[in-house]
């Protein structure tokens, strides 16, 4: 009797390769989900973030404000929006994919971690996307530099993607058990944006605020693209231990509490 369940067992494949199989399907329906069929909604992903680094540059132009660092105001504003928008596009996707899945998730074969690994491969496929395209445009149409230190500038960008995992992950069980949490998450989050350093560089602010504005990991990531993009910008605020060791403290806990605690209401 157990010939036949083996030979179901080898044609499914291997636990890693059924999950692979689901991971491809979960993400093709994210996709078709998200941007449609139409290519519009592609295109939506770029002008998303591309407005709203328009509208930000031309609010501090008509107030006269220059940039901190280089010579494009708008250059940037894009470094400080993209970088913040990939941690908290993460953050806020992942904290929604076991509601948005939740008829999927009846299949044996579907697994939650299966949800968040899509989700993570769509959100920051995308805003990779979307920083090339917007940062090569202003290369080439406005004359800014290219990135000064590619290797640092991705590992900042690969810093802010684990923080968000981290914390997409923590939020997705959190509104599986406490239906109330996205709306105590939305309040907290809101500040961030203005704390998180997208329009302004913490050397420029008095060291008391920069002393308090320091434990938002976030911040952290945003200076790490700057000091990867800027050539001759060292900024003394940056602690790499500190962003990773938030990234990794939140995604091993997120991990731990969707293998270990019931799938809870969503």
């Amino acid at each position: 009797m157990s010939a036949p369940s083996t030979d179901i067992a080898a044609r499914r494949g291997s636990p890693l390769a059924i999950m692979a199989r689901v991971v491809a399907a979960l993400l093709l329906r994210e996709t078709r989900v998200r941007f449609g069929r139409a290519q519009i909604g592609y295109l939506w992903a770029i002008i998303e973030p591309l407005g709203g680094v328009l509208v930000l540059a031309f609010a501090f132009q008509l107030i006269g404000r220059v940039p901190d660092v280089g010579q494009s105001l708008l250059l940037f504003l894009a470094i400080g929006m993209l970088g913040f928008s990939l941690q908290r596009r993460l953050t806020v996707q992942l904290g929604n994919a076991f509601d948005a899945n939740k008829a999927l998730l009846h299949f044996p074969v579907v697994k939650r971690i299966d949800t968040l690994i899509a989700r993570s491969i769509l959100e920051i496929a995308t805003s990779l996307l979307s920083m090339m395209i917007i940062i090569a445009g202003l290369v080439l149409i406005e004359g800014a530099p290219p990135p000064a230190r590619l290797d640092i500038f991705v590992a900042g960008i690969a810093a802010l993607a684990l923080l968000g995992f981290g914390l997409g992950t923590l939020n997705a069980i959190l509104n599986a058990h406490f239906r109330s949490w996205r709306h105590i998450e939305g309040l907290i989050s809101r500040p961030l944006f203005l704390m998180s350093g997208v329009f302004f560089t913490p050397v420029m602010l008095p060291s008391a605020v920069s002393d308090i504005l320091a434990w938002n990991p976030v911040l952290h990531g945003i200076e790490w693209l700057r000091y990867g993009y800027y050539e001759g910008y060292r900024p003394d605020f940056i602690s790499a231990e500190y962003l990773i060791g938030w990234g990794l403290t939140t995604t091993l806990a997120g991990l731990a509490a969707e293998r270990f605690l019931p799938p809870g209401e969503a």
